[in-house]
């Protein structure tokens, strides 16, 4: 028996491109289905972005609290911090979100099916392990197939394991967002963003944290000059880095063994974090016929974010060009607006990314390795939080804007600082409507705010 729906758009996966990418074609009345075999959120939500940033907002008040405790008479040295309930927030904080997206979801005409999809050609879909609203499987004989105009691959990524030796014993960023006890002590493998989160937000909390990076930097995709200066600020607050260091192997659940230039130590831990990039989930997403590209990063997309098979699309994660939820979600209208012959004019090159450590980072635009390594004439132009009215009176006076410039153009901004997530929207708006320095460095900003420091960078 087959059970068979014709839609315009199907859409495999419920994260952030998946859902936002759903609603959005519905309110264009188109006729959609949106498969998910898990949790809808994805990553972002349930096991990424949120609950990082829900544990970040808890070591952030923690932070304002030791800086505050100076200020007091009363023996006020250090907190005690009751982790268990601040894992509870972040359920309940999950929770709502979910509740609201499937709010959304269930008012619209979206159809959402619980299940695995897998592609057999460029509009069919077979669902396979249906599952009901509860998320529990349903054994019956009935092959559901999904017929579609389009499909969207939303399907998102994973922690990556596998390719360090032992690396089975060690956790993911996934069991360590679930932990409702804080460990003593944690030993991260890999210096990029969501180690050195992770790293940032623990350490906060009190745990002995330690970075393994096989690079001569952390973050190495942003402004060098940025990331050495954010290693001192992170030193500062107890972190210990390893850097120019590889792993040799994962000897148990509490030791590894590192090498250097010149030597091999071996390091200990309660747990070890693997966090060396992620893996896109593509697990029998496709028939054997189906013969889609994928490199290295990912399914191969063009600027619209069309595979090599007509009407097969994939956005975010899947693709390996910026893993990113906001540019998932972009990603997505993208392709929905292709689809129906409307215009688009979102500049993806104009992405800001954000890092969630003490302080915040935030880039947006071009680095200075991309302009030398292009040969691009460019000047620099920088602005420090400690000449700032608002970040002195915060005491939060750590941290710079760096501007880089060619004549009367703004190329690419680096924040270092209290509220750089915030603040780097501005050099979005501004660069995506290629506004002239020349126009905008007069523009009366509100004073004391820290975003004068942007605009003390022209001055």
């Amino acid at each position: 028996m087959e059970n068979t729906e014709k839609y315009d758009i199907a859409i495999i996966g419920g994260g952030p491109g998946g859902y936002e990418t759903a609603l959005y074609a519905d309110k264009l009345n188109l006729k959609v289905c949106l498969i998910e075999e898990n949790e809808i959120g994805g990553t972002c939500l349930n096991r990424g972005c949120i609950p990082t940033k829900t544990l970040y907002h808890f070591a952030k008040e923690i932070n304002s609290f030791n800086k505050l405790s100076l200020y007091f008479n009363n023996n006020l040295e250090k907190l005690d911090v009751n982790y268990e309930m601040i894992y509870q927030k972040k359920e309940q904080v999950l929770a709502d979100l979910k509740n609201g997206i499937n709010f959304l979801i269930d008012k619209s005409n979206i159809d959402l099916i619980k299940g695995h999809g897998k592609i057999i050609n460029n509009n069919t879909i077979h669902i396979i392990n249906k599952k009901d609203v509860n998320n529990n499987d349903i054994y019956n004989n009935d092959i559901e197939i999904i017929n579609a105009n389009n499909i969207i691959i939303a399907t998102g990524s994973s922690p990556l394991k596998g390719i360090i030796e032992g690396d089975s014993y060690a956790i993911t960023s996934d069991e360590l967002l679930n932990m409702q006890t804080l460990p003593k002590s944690l030993l991260i493998i890999g210096g990029g963003v969501i180690g050195i989160e992770m790293a940032s937000i623990f350490a906060k909390f009190g745990v002995n944290v330690e970075v393994v990076e096989m690079c001569d930097t952390i973050l190495p995709n942003i402004d060098k000059d940025v990331s050495k200066r954010l290693t001192s600020y992170l030193q500062k607050i107890g972190v210990k880095f390893h850097l120019k260091s590889t792993i040799d192997r994962i000897i148990d659940e509490n030791t590894i063994e590192i090498k250097t230039k010149n030597e091999t130590k071996i390091l200990k831990s309660q747990y070890i974090l693997m966090s060396v990039g992620r893996r896109i989930n593509i697990n029998n997403l496709f028939d054997d016929n189906i013969n889609i590209d994928i490199n290295k990063k990912g399914i191969v997309v063009n600027d619209d974010f069309e595979t090599n098979i007509p009407n097969i699309y994939a956005i975010g994660d899947v693709n390996g060009k910026l893993m990113l939820a906001h540019y998932a979600s972009s990603s997505g209208k993208k392709v929905i607006d292709k689809i129906i012959n409307k215009e688009n004019f979102t500049n993806f090159a104009l992405c800001p990314s954000c890092v969630f450590t003490f302080p915040e980072v935030a880039f947006i635009g071009k680095k200075e390795d991309d302009l030398k390594k292009d040969n691009i004439d460019y000047k620099t132009l920088k602005s420090m939080y400690r000449a700032n009215g608002k970040a002195l009176s915060m005491d939060e006076t750590d941290g710079y804007i760096k501007c880089l410039i060619q004549g009367d153009k703004l190329l690419g901004v680096s924040i270092i600082g209290e509220g750089a997530s915030d603040i780097i929207h501005q050099a979005a708006i501004l660069m995506n409507n290629n506004v002239k320095i020349s126009e905008f460095k007069d523009y009366i900003y509100a004073h004391p705010t820290l975003s004068e420091v942007f605009k003390a960078c022209f001055e």
